[in-house]
């Protein structure tokens, strides 16, 4: 494609429903036009804030756990540091590195692929038709909190989920945000759909509710800013969720 053609296709053309094209189209660029599909594999997966949440609740409450309580590594923040790293040598570094690959390589050698199949056991591909018709019923926001899909990127969640048989059915279908969805996990049947509705409930003489558009300050889909009537502090402003 010349420049303007691929111009053409990114601005006009390119219909999306993730950011997996922009993302790739990127790769290729900045490699001279080619790259392996794992490096572009690597890019998404560097996007999806949903895998670095999983494994990053792994590394706090699995691996830095355990290695904390053995006194290998400490945590500050959420920086971990490895106790007695300054009196190594980088003779002795290396020849860490290499034990550690070593029993990487051991294990994998050991228990093959099934290391990794956690996250996807049972698992059928849902189709684009049926993830359509959940963020349509949706309204393209998440059913737990309220966030519109131009915001965060939604997922298809199972209702019921796959490990109690739940069923890969429409009616067992909810959109969550990769957030809500993380959270959810699968030990929890909580159906959310209703939840929207609850965003259109009123009482009478609900004095936020007949407040005078001119006094807001701020909003955005889940909530607006007033400045206080009576300012305990300069600048005191009222966050009211809709």
């Amino acid at each position: 494609m010349t420049f303007l053609e691929l111009k053409d296709y990114l601005t006009k053309h390119m219909r999306m429903s993730h950011v997996y094209q922009p993302v790739m189209i990127k790769r290729l660029l900045l490699e001279q036009g080619k790259a392996k599909d794992m490096v572009i594999a690597f890019d998404l997966i560097r996007m999806d804030e949903s895998q670095l949440d999983y494994y990053r609740k792994r590394v706090n409450e699995m691996v830095g756990k355990i290695l904390r309580k053995n006194g290998v590594v400490m945590k500050q923040g959420s920086e971990y540091r490895l106790n007695g790293f300054e009196q190594l040598s980088p003779e002795q570094i290396g020849v860490l590195i290499q034990l550690c690959e070593s029993r990487i390589e051991g294990y994998q050698n050991k228990r093959g692929e099934a290391i990794w199949q956690h996250r996807d056991a049972s698992r059928t591909p849902i189709s684009g038709s049926v993830r359509y018709e959940v963020l349509k019923r949706a309204q393209g926001r998440c059913e737990l909190c309220g966030i519109s899909m131009e915001l965060r990127a939604l997922e298809v969640d199972h209702i019921v989920p796959k490990n109690w048989h739940g069923q890969d059915a429409l009616h067992n279908y909810q959109a969550l945000c990769y957030k809500c969805n993380a959270n959810k996990r699968d030990t929890d049947a909580t159906d959310f759909r209703g939840l929207p509705m609850m965003y259109e409930h009123r009482e009478e003489y609900c004095l936020f509710c007949s407040i005078e558009p001119k006094r807001v300050v701020a909003e955005n889909n889940l909530a607006f800013v007033i400045e206080d009537i009576y300012p305990v502090t300069p600048l005191h402003h009222l966050v009211i969720p809709k």
